[in-house]
């Protein structure tokens, strides 16, 4: 503070100060006790079912774990339009209430007799995806390669669309890879009793475990006095395995 020392104290032959000693430490005590009075920071929030798992049952974009405000509850929304970006932003879901049916429906399928030979058959099918993933990601530079050498014969829009697009593939296919490689180092293997499994599982696991179940949760817009229960919100795509070569050639 001009003309006042670090404790206060005014600086000799400095002049005019623009606070008195007092006012100085009176000013430091009503900051400090702001500063005590400031509500502790949240512990921020695992979502279980983001990255395009759940989805707008209105519009069908994918929906993002959010709150509403800086201490309210965190929850699913829709995001509010905007350019390039065709949600509703209308569909909105407590996140406790959502994550919770979904769970509930999963641990019913993995109660399921054949439940194991079930769910190792979904992550044979996501581990042979990645491994077709990491050889179309590994020959991205032979494609912009192959792309440049046709770049005098295209016209200038057209070899930019073709540039634009390669790249778009391969961050999608990235992003895809490690959305799978997520799945596929699920650590249920021994595992006799799935739901015991869950109830101590870290939250990665179990998002694992329910994006192997599941494609897509769709949540449902609220109606005028119904859906009560949050389990008559959702819509759930369940993932199906590809047909195991046995019974491909048992329907011949």
């Amino acid at each position: 503070m001009a003309g006042l020392d670090s404790d206060g104290n005014p600086i000799e032959d400095f002049g005019a100060t623009v606070l008195t000693p007092d006012e100085y430490r009176r000013v430091l005590a009503l900051f400090a006790e702001q500063r005590s009075q400031q509500p502790e920071a949240r512990e921020a929030f695992e979502y279980l079912l983001t990255d395009g798992v759940a989805e707008c049952g209105s519009c069908k974009h994918a929906m993002v774990g959010t709150r509403v405000t800086g201490d309210a509850d965190p929850s699913y929304r829709c995001p509010p339009p905007r350019a390039r970006q065709p949600s509703c932003g209308r569909v909105r879901m407590n996140a406790d209430r959502l994550e919770d049916s979904v769970t509930e429906e999963v641990l019913a399928e993995l109660l399921r007799p054949g439940a194991q030979e079930h769910l190792a058959r979904l992550l044979a099918d996501i581990q042979a995806e990645a491994e077709r993933l990491k050889e179309h990601i590994a020959g991205a530079e032979k494609r912009f390669e192959e792309l440049r050498n046709m770049r005098d014969v295209l016209v200038e829009a057209a070899y930019a669309a073709a540039e634009k697009a390669t790249k778009g593939d391969l961050r999608q296919s990235r992003n895809r890879l490690r959305f799978l490689e997520q799945m596929a180092d699920l650590p249920v293997e021994g595992v006799t009793n799935l739901v015991e499994w869950w109830n101590s599982a870290p939250r990665s696991s179990q998002r694992a475990l329910v994006c192997v179940e599941i494609v897509k949760v769709r949540v449902l817009a609220v109606g005028r006095g119904k859906h009560r229960d949050p389990s008559e919100r959702i819509e759930i795509d369940w993932r199906k395995p590809s047909i195991s070569p046995s019974a491909s050639a048992a329907r011949r």
